[in-house]
């Protein structure tokens, strides 16, 4: 039997769980069930900032002045991101 490229592509792919999308509508900020938050250019489909949690399950994103993210996971601890700095 045969094996498929396209179904192992797609195991292999992180589960989105949060999409918050920015005040201009342009960027929006994607978090994965492996630990990456990405922040993602619409206009241009590219993807601007890579930030990693270490393993962190980030469930929640709060977006702040499009400047700041704050995010929450299954840890007990609160993240917040510096988007120009990317700590």
């Amino acid at each position: 039997m045969r094996e498929n490229p396209r179904i192992d592509i797609i195991l292999k792919t992180p589960t989105v769980l949060r999409i918050k999308f920015f005040d201009d509508k342009k960027r929006a900020a994607i978090s994965f069930s492996c630990g990456l938050l990405a922040v993602i250019n619409l206009a241009e489909q590219t993807i601007s900032k890579l930030l990693v949690s270490k393993f962190a399950v980030l469930d929640c994103i709060k977006l702040i002045e499009d400047k700041f993210l704050m995010t929450a996971g299954i840890d007990p601890k609160i993240r917040v991101w510096n988007l120009d700095t990317e700590r």
